[in-house]
């Protein structure tokens, strides 16, 4: 237990580090050191460790997660991961996109692409579940793909 606590303080910690406060450039470009700095270590293998080892962890440390891999790994290489991932990293990586979005305007160009790989994580877990059921993690899935589609309009 205590050494969950610690991989989830560490990621929120890392999130922090990597999301910036405001939109000017001084703060976008701190980090952007950051991101270069970090990339050059071993923390994006650190962060795929996290989603083999709490697949199932609170949506909490799996969007920080999320957050950090899109940031230093790329937003392909976090759809990527959230494909084979369960319900619980889709969700995570959703909600990560989502903010992403909101913090980085330049992502709008990709709209269309990050709305449709969404779209996929979301109809991949619906076609999983018996005729008529959905299960609470896959509703909370499809609500953050649906507040996504709205941020990428």
């Amino acid at each position: 237990p205590n050494q969950f606590k610690v991989v989830e303080k560490v990621f929120l910690a890392l999130r922090r580090f990597l999301e910036p406060i405001t939109r000017d450039q001084e703060c976008l470009d701190a980090v952007k050191r950051t991101v270069k700095l970090l990339g050059e270590s071993d923390a994006v293998l650190q962060l795929r460790k996290v989603f083999q080892d709490y697949p199932k962890a609170q949506l909490d440390l799996l969007e920080n997660a999320c957050f950090a891999y899109a940031m230093l790994a790329g937003i392909d290489a976090l759809l990527k991961e959230a494909t084979v991932g369960t319900v619980q990293i889709k969700s995570a990586a959703v909600q990560a996109l989502c903010d992403l979005c909101r913090s980085f305007a330049e992502l709008q160009p990709k709209a269309a692409e990050i709305r449709n790989c969404a779209a996929g994580l979301v109809a991949s877990e619906v076609t999983r579940g018996r005729e008529g059921e959905m299960g609470q993690q896959v509703v909370e899935l499809q609500r953050r793909y649906e507040m996504l589609t709205g941020l990428l309009r």
